[in-house]
């Protein structure tokens, strides 16, 4: 759960905004450098999240590390606005560098299962994946990336 003074950091307007929360956030990241956040984002687990150099990010995205292997974002990835990056629930998502992402995108590295039809799928777990997105790649708007996939580039 976000905390209220995360709350507060995380809607700062402008510059000054910006600047408090790379202060806060390169503090409680796993890894971190120089990178720009928006207002409106979130991080869940942020000690399991590991930020290259030069990242940009847009207002309202998310990011989810409670209980994943990692969520690796490398150098000069740009995510753009309302933008879901989730390795909760032992998922593994590695961005690499000169990645753009465009947005409304969702990357999810875990699923349901839903083998059992005696219970809700809700009440049957989690199982885990990997998610690859290769360097000078570009995810368009809207797009949905799901477990155990590699994104690469365009040869």
């Amino acid at each position: 759960m976000i905390n209220e003074f995360e709350f507060l950091i995380n809607n700062i307007p402008g510059v000054f905004g910006k600047k408090i929360r790379m202060a806060y956030w390169r503090r409680r990241l796993a890894r971190s450098s120089f990178f720009s956040m928006d207002v409106g984002c979130r991080l869940i687990a942020p000690q399991n999240i590991y930020f290259g150099d030069n990242v940009r990010i847009m207002h309202n995205c998310c990011f989810y590390a409670n209980n994943a292997k990692s969520l690796k974002i490398g150098d000069c990835v740009s995510l753009n606005s309302n933008v879901i990056v989730d390795a909760s629930e032992n998922g593994e998502i590695l961005i690499n560098k000169d990645v753009l992402i465009g947005p409304n995108v969702v990357i999810r590295a875990s699923n349901h299962y839903f083998d059992r039809i005696d219970a809700p799928i809700r009440c049957q777990g989690h199982t885990g994946g990997k998610i690859v997105i290769e360097e000078d790649v570009w995810i368009g708007a809207n797009s949905v990336v799901l477990p155990n996939v590699t994104i690469g580039k365009k040869t």
